[in-house]
C-alpha cells in the first residue's frame, strides 16, 4: 500500500476523531503541487555543482519540505542525488555530518537513500571512499555509510 493511500485512509478513519487529528493528517498528504515542487526541487539538486558545500544544506530544505512525498520516483531522485553528492565529492561529508547531528530523521533519511536504485559506480565509490577515506567525518558515521553501501550493492 502505498504512503499516500495510507495516509488517505487514516483521514477517513479521522473523520469521527476530531478536527485537529484531520487536520494532521492532512499536512502528510502529498499533493499534485508538492509532488511538482519535489520534482522541480530534484532537477535543480541533480544539476547543482556537487562540488558546492551548499549541496547538503540544499537536500536538508528539501527534504523539510517534501519528506511526505518521499515514494517511487521521488524517492529514487533522492537515491540519486544522495549517492551521487557523496560518490562525487566525498570531501563535504563534513558538512553532511553537521546537518545529520541536529537533525537525525534526516540521517535516517540520508542513509536510507543509499540504496538499489543508485548508480552501482556511485555505490563502489561511497563504500570505498567511507572504508578508507573517513578523515571528513566520525568514524561511526563512516561505518553507516559504507554499510548501507554494501547492502545496496548486496554484500551486507
Amino acid at each position: 500500500m502505498g504512503v499516500l493511500r495510507f495516509l488517505r485512509l487514516i483521514l477517513i478513519l479521522e473523520i469521527g476523531s476530531g478536527s485537529t487529528r484531520i487536520a494532521l493528517a492532512a499536512e502528510r498528504l502529498c499533493t499534485l503541487k508538492d509532488e511538482e515542487a519535489a520534482s522541480d526541487d530534484l532537477t535543480r539538486l541533480s544539476t547543482q555543482s556537487l562540488n558546492s558545500l551548499s549541496l547538503w544544506r540544499s537536500l536538508h530544505e528539501s527534504f523539510q519540505r517534501f519528506a511526505k512525498c518521499d515514494d517511487g520516483f521521488i524517492a529514487e531522485g533522492y537515491s540519486n542525488v544522495v549517492t551521487k553528492g557523496l560518490a562525487q565529492n566525498w570531501s563535504t561529508v563534513a558538512k553532511l555530518e553537521r546537518i545529520v547531528r541536529r537533525d537525525a530523521k534526516f540521517k535516517a533519511f540520508v542513509l536510507t537513500h543509499i540504496d538499489a536504485t543508485a548508480d552501482v559506480t556511485d555505490l563502489m565509490a561511497v563504500r570505498k571512499s567511507a572504508t578508507s577515506n573517513c578523515k571528513h567525518c566520525s568514524l561511526s558515521l563512516c561505518r553507516e555509510l559504507a554499510q548501507r553501501a554494501s547492502a545496496a550493492l548486496g554484500n551486507p
